[in-house]
């Protein structure tokens, strides 16, 4: 308004005041018209405002129906009412009713894209600031420069010439100083690594053993603190949550005959539990040093414990790219309780089915997997073929349109693992991926690893021919390629990575909405709608987060991993069911068309 009426008061001057108002009528109706052509009706918003964010529809029909059945009570309606009611009820309820405008169940997607062109954008601002403000020191420079040379050959204004040399000074000081202070944020900081040890508010993050009272999917202090107020934003998530966390007992069952439970409430709150376990089991070392560490040095559980931690841990520090582990030394375990290190066989697949369009092994669970490697349920295994047995899961279940294509065009089938890092660790477990695969079917898997993740005595190893990295003959049909960069940040997918282009790009624990790093990902694949990308994530709420990035048909594809990891993850500020590998979800999903 107000710079409607500056105009009108320049019209008036000019004495223009009937064109202005021409002016304002036209813009008043194409305004009018633009709202005509973006409004939105309750109808296509009632969902997403009144039932959940999370616009899956398993989610959001679960919630109407609870909400359903809290309110109907009996009232002395007619009969007639009555039903109409409930028929108009159930008919909302029904899952393949709800639906929504393509602009909402893509919104996540869109407004994904819109912010990281803003921040293209900002980064170029920033960078040509940064520039201007070197331009203007060294012009400064050179006007000091300048006055020097007046003083010297101009005596008479020889005092009038220091003091504007004293105020060019401390101008120039302060500039630089900002410069300096610009450059010291540059500077690698260490990090203060702090240990948690007890469960924190959500809102304040102080420690924190209350639950939220409805969903138990949060911590919130109680009163006289007011995290609770403050923190109201809970509330838009509080019904969601609640149906995720009574998913735990579901996502906690698993059919391994163990003498112990990594599922429980204490593996919930600390890794210490998990870490007495496999000492118990005698795979890790209870000592840093002596012929106890020596024989557990190449013990593909020393990753469970120590993490990654940016290439620095004590088992990224031990890896040795050039050298091959068996899986006796792997696992750590004895030959009864480990798979045979050899490829399936047709004796071994007799109680199994294969897929008729693939020719895969169709292994569904955990079950079917112990009992096509023939290892009893006692095994612990699980815990590390997770990461094999989930890549399998992914190209058995959404890779059949570039398998029965690699098999026409006669080639591997060539897949990305993108954010790789602990899975460095454990290299050769891989081989199990390609000791279940057809023996006439040949896969390329090119592990992708940021530059700034890889162990540095591993640095001079990952330079190959080409600079394409690393090449291992795991298995007679499994060529791995591992290649450090990022997408889209000096590495292209299309070219750099192995022979050629992916058919299929996978990602573990990925958390694509927590890192910069995953943009080049993203962008990739919905710049390239012809490349499946299966992902994981731990728990459900970052897992819709995570797939809604791809659309609403990826958001629908998220569901239960059947090979997530068979031990409950400790998080401290949420109380939601958290695995690794638990949840899966799907960018440009495919369908064969036999």
């Amino acid at each position: 308004i107000s710079i409607l009426d500056r105009d009108n008061n320049d019209n008036n001057e000019f004495g223009g005041s009937v064109h202005y108002h021409h002016q304002k009528q036209q813009m008043q109706q194409q305004q009018q018209l633009q709202m005509m052509n973006k409004s939105i009706s309750i109808e296509e918003i009632k969902y997403a405002a009144y039932v959940s964010p999370d616009l899956r529809k398993n989610i959001i029909s679960f919630l109407l129906q609870s909400d359903s059945t809290k309110e109907k009570e009996p009232t002395e309606e007619s009969d007639n009412n009555k039903i109409e009611s409930s028929s108009e009820e159930d008919k909302e309820i029904e899952v393949d009713s709800i639906t929504f405008p393509n602009w909402l169940a893509n919104a996540a997607k869109s407004n994904y894209e819109d912010s990281a062109s803003l921040s293209i954008l900002a980064a170029s601002m920033k960078n040509h600031k940064e520039k201007n403000k070197i331009e203007e020191v060294e012009e400064d420079e050179d006007d000091n420069d300048n006055d020097n040379d007046e003083e010297d050959s101009d005596g008479e204004d020889s005092d009038e010439n220091e003091d504007d040399k004293d105020n060019k000074e401390e101008r120039d000081t302060k500039t630089i100083t900002i410069n300096d202070q610009a450059s010291t944020c540059n500077k690698v900081v260490p990090k203060r690594t702090v240990t948690v040890q007890t469960t924190l508010c959500l809102h304040c993050r102080c420690p924190c053993k209350n639950k939220c009272p409805d969903c138990e999917g949060m911590y919130i202090c109680e009163a006289p603190k007011q995290c609770k107020e403050n923190g109201w934003s809970h509330q838009c998530l509080c019904k969601t949550w609640s149906v995720y966390t009574k998913r735990r007992i579901e996502l906690s069952t698993f059919p391994f005959q163990w003498d112990f439970q990594l599922t429980g409430r204490k593996y919930q709150l600390s890794d210490e539990p998990y870490e007495s376990v496999l000492h118990a089991l005698r795979v890790l070392p209870h000592t840093d040093n002596g012929t106890d560490e020596e024989l557990k040095s190449k013990s593909w559980w020393r990753t469970e414990i120590s993490g990654w931690k940016g290439g620095t841990s004590k088992s990224a520090k031990q890896i040795v790219m050039g050298s091959r582990v068996s899986y006796k030394d792997g696992f750590a375990l004895s030959d009864d309780l480990i798979p045979p290190e050899r490829s399936i066989n047709e004796d071994d697949c007799k109680s199994i089915n294969r897929d008729t369009e693939t020719d895969f092994v169709s292994i569904q669970s955990w079950e079917d997997y112990y009992t096509l490697r023939n290892i009893p349920l006692e095994s612990p295994i699980a815990l590390l073929c997770t990461f094999p047995l989930t890549l399998y899961h992914a190209v058995q279940e959404y890779g059949k349109v570039p398998i029965v294509v690699s098999k026409m065009l006669n080639r591997p089938m060539k897949i990305h693992m993108v954010g790789v890092e602990k899975e460095l660790n454990f290299i050769d477990l891989f081989k199990e991926f390609g000791f279940l695969l057809p023996n006439d079917f040949k896969v390329e898997l090119v592990l992708i690893c940021r530059e700034d993740m890889v162990p540095s005595q591993c640095s001079n190893d990952l330079v190959g021919v080409d600079d394409k990295g690393m090449k291992l003959d795991l298995t007679p049909n499994l060529t791995v390629y591992v290649q450090p960069g990022t997408y889209g940040d000096g590495l292209d997918p299309l070219f750099d990575c192995g022979t050629g282009p992916p058919d299929l790009v996978v990602g573990l624990n990925a958390g694509l909405y927590a890192y910069e790093s995953w943009r080049g990902v993203i962008e990739f694949l919905n710049e390239n709608p012809n490349i499946v990308g299966v992902f994981t994530d731990y728990n459900e709420h970052s897992g819709t987060n995570c797939a809604s990035l791809g659309g609403g048909k990826c958001r629908e594809s998220l569901s239960v991993n059947p090979f997530r990891q068979p031990r409950a993850m400790p998080v401290y500020s949420m109380n939601l069911p958290q695995f690794s590998n638990g949840f899966m979800y799907i960018f440009n999903e495919q369908e064969l068309d036999m």
